[in-house]
């Protein structure tokens, strides 16, 4: 049974289920390992999609008017009337983004509802919204540059090469610790509809099951993610396709345990076998 096929079976083939709790660890280690490595390799591609899709959109119409600036023995000057402030649409937090260029020395910080990047004359201040506070960035370890159009643009290419390293090597990190816990919840779920049984399934066993069985809601959450449709409290449809499917993993496993002797049905009543009287 291939990887990939069997990827595709968890959808739909009960089957597949029958041949997981027969295969050794190793296979669904295996298997694990190449839906974390898809799984983190889609997230990176659609991250990176994503922001180039806003930089065509809101960066490379704008770079042209941008102001010319230069950082020389690390002092930051431009070429337009300063402040210069470019705002852009207040986001659901209601907070102002703003990028501002004031090397006079007459902005010095951002208003609390304000967000975003202020070039002074020797240092960079950023405020982001999660984090609600200003850093502060001096240029005494920046060499001359300038920064122009034509500098912006040759800094598009890398830096989203840089965005998809970056979302690839978390997503590494992020799927195989989420699932790996997913799969463990999931793992109680199937040990509940394996109680009763006359041939009992191990723990790693339904583990492995498990695995397999979150696979269907792996794929939906990639596969929104992809197009860019937003599913409402995709977290609990998650977690409740990946039970319903553990929970048909485990039933789709025999219950008939070879080592137990087989129980003739009892006869009906009155019935007597040939040469017994009653």
């Amino acid at each position: 049974m291939g990887h990939f096929r069997a990827m595709i079976r968890t959808l739909f083939d009960l089957s597949v289920y029958r041949e997981v709790a027969e295969q050794r660890t190793r296979r669904t280690v295996g298997y694990f390992a190449l839906v974390v490595l898809i799984a983190s390799l889609i997230a990176a591609t659609a991250a990176t999609l994503a922001v180039h899709k806003a930089i065509d959109q809101h960066v490379v119409p704008e770079l042209d008017k941008l102001p010319v600036v230069t950082i020389k023995n690390h002092k930051a000057s431009a070429n337009v009337p300063q402040p210069w402030v470019k705002s852009f649409k207040p986001d659901d937090s209601n907070l102002n983004s703003m990028f501002v260029i004031d090397t006079t020395g007459k902005t010095t910080g951002f208003a609390a509802n304000e967000q975003g990047l202020i070039l002074t004359r020797d240092a960079v201040l950023i405020k982001d919204a999660q984090k609600y506070r200003e850093q502060t960035f001096p240029l005494h370890g920046v060499g001359d540059m300038v920064i122009d159009a034509a500098y912006v643009r040759s800094w598009i290419g890398p830096a989203l090469k840089i965005c998809f390293a970056s979302v690839f090597a978390g997503g590494l990190f992020w799927y195989t610790a989420a699932k790996l816990f997913q799969a463990l919840l999931l793992t109680l779920v199937g040990l509940i509809f394996a109680s009763g049984r006359r041939r009992p399934l191990s723990f790693g066993t339904i583990y492995s099951l498990s695995i397999y069985a979150l696979t269907p809601a792996i794929l939906l959450d990639l596969g929104q993610m992809f197009v860019g449709f937003h599913i409402p409290a995709l977290w609990a449809i998650y977690m409740l396709i990946g039970a319903v499917y553990t929970a048909l993993a485990v039933r789709a496993i025999p219950d008939h345990d070879p080592a137990l002797p087989f129980e003739n049905p009892r006869p009906p009543t009155g019935f007597q076998p040939p040469g017994v009287q009653a």
